[in-house]
């Protein structure tokens, strides 16, 4: 695998990864409002 294209995937895992832990919180945060 290029290096390049093993760099891209780390970006779109670590950009899913946030997505994931920013629902995971609003999941939790919202209905303590």
């Amino acid at each position: 695998m290029p290096e390049q294209e093993m760099k891209q995937g780390l970006k779109l895992a670590g950009v899913a990864g946030l997505v994931v832990l920013l629902l995971a919180t609003a999941m939790v945060v919202f209905p303590a409002i």
